[in-house]
């Protein structure tokens, strides 16, 4: 028996290696995941980063038509990412700034060949 727990250790512990590190925050919907969206912060079991829920909000959308959009999340999730933005402005108004056409047009002529 012991054997057999041991072989079954060693078949799982490569499979536990790669499963990525999820980082919840003070947030219950809102984590950080290693390896997804640059490990920023996400609606929970997503890969919908808070800061396109933010732009969204900024753009005047209300809660109810980002669910239309994304009708997997819940409204809960919604209004977490919305209170997680608020809490953490500065971080994720550099994330939509990132994100942006702005962004990249300027990050493009900045790096021409």
């Amino acid at each position: 028996m012991e054997a057999e727990v041991r072989r079954l250790k060693g078949m799982l512990e490569p499979l536990m290696a790669s499963v990525p590190t999820r980082t919840p925050t003070e947030h219950p919907h809102i984590e950080r995941v290693e390896g997804v969206c640059g490990g920023e912060p996400v609606i929970e079991g997503t890969r919908i980063p808070v800061w396109i829920i933010a732009a969204r909000v900024k753009r005047g959308e209300t809660v109810a038509e980002i669910i239309e959009a994304y009708p997997w999340l819940t409204e809960a999730q919604v209004q977490d990412a919305i209170g997680y933005y608020h809490n953490h402005k500065e971080e994720i108004e550099q994330a939509i700034y990132q994100n942006s056409e702005e962004y990249n047009r300027e990050w493009l002529e900045k790096n021409r060949v």
